[in-house]
């Protein structure tokens, strides 16, 4: 990705995360990096553009930590088998590096906050919203707990009543 392309999604997410994605027009994300809407249209094709390339920015990252962390890349539907590798160790490293990530770097805070202001603007937004920040990862790992106490890597404790 170049420096202008990087610096353009960057101001637009920047203010979709204040103003939310509908809010905010072409013109204002040219204007805050102080080049003409025509300059960002030879690197963008439309404001939707603009969002699809900082959705696919952001689940590279992901993809990034993962492999980094030793947990699988996708979802369990696409890579069943690569659950089944996982140890506690890179679960722990990898959890960690998520929990950073989402909470201290400025892309992924803007990324949350721009999907929390539109989650109930449109459907489209809503689902991104839980695939991305709510039902997507509590899945994503209860699918690697599943197939840890499956492989044996971890136990799962028996429920005694009262607790």
């Amino acid at each position: 990705m170049t420096d202008t392309k990087e610096s353009i999604l960057k101001a637009a997410l920047g203010l979709f995360a204040v103003k939310g994605y509908e809010a905010v027009s072409v013109s204002q994300i040219a204007g805050t990096l102080g080049m003409t809407k025509g300059a960002l249209y030879k690197h963008y094709k439309n404001k939707r553009d603009v969002f699809d390339s900082i959705f696919t920015y952001v689940c590279e990252l992901d993809a990034e930590r993962s492999r980094k962390s030793g947990v699988p890349e996708k979802e369990f539907s696409e890579m069943p088998d690569s659950f089944s590798d996982v140890s506690p160790k890179s679960l722990k490293e990898y959890m960690l590096s998520q929990f950073h990530y989402w909470s201290m770097d400025e892309t992924a805070c803007n990324f949350r906050k721009m999907l929390t202001l539109e989650q109930y603007k449109t459907t489209e937004a809503g689902t991104l919203y839980e695939k991305v920040l709510t039902d997507g990862p509590l899945t994503y790992i209860e699918d690697i707990f599943r197939e840890m106490i499956i492989h044996g890597k971890l136990i799962k404790k028996a429920q005694t009543a009262g607790s």
